[in-house]
């Protein structure tokens, strides 16, 4: 939690969930990454940001991502992927996704931020 003071000077408390980072790396040989981010659920209304980006060869072809509706559902997107999205209290912030690659890395991640003054 970190305390960042206004220019009205009014406090505001700055929620940032865990910045899930996971990444499959390879070298020399394809091979298939099945990456699943750390679930946090939410204690109050926050903007979230799903990420997804790659290096060298590396594709992604499906990404999961929780929203208030419930889980949606990427195909083959284009990288860099990003997408923000308003969540509700207790909502359980979750990002998943698959791919290949041979030479480079994949890499799956999210942030949020909730503000109360």
């Amino acid at each position: 939690m970190k305390k960042v003071i206004s220019k009205n000077g009014s406090i505001v408390v700055l929620f940032f969930i865990l910045l899930a980072s996971l990444s499959c790396k390879k070298s020399a040989e394809e091979i298939t990454c099945n990456l699943n981010a750390p679930s946090n659920t939410t204690t109050e209304s926050m903007s979230v940001q799903y990420k997804a980006s790659r290096t060298g060869d590396g594709t992604i072809s499906q990404i999961i991502y929780q929203t208030n509706d419930g889980e949606k559902t990427v195909l083959n997107p284009s990288m860099p992927w990003l997408v923000t999205v308003d969540i509700d209290p207790d909502i359980e912030v979750s990002i998943s996704a698959s791919g290949k690659v041979t030479n480079g890395s994949l890499t799956i991640a999210y942030d949020g931020t909730g503000a109360s003054s």
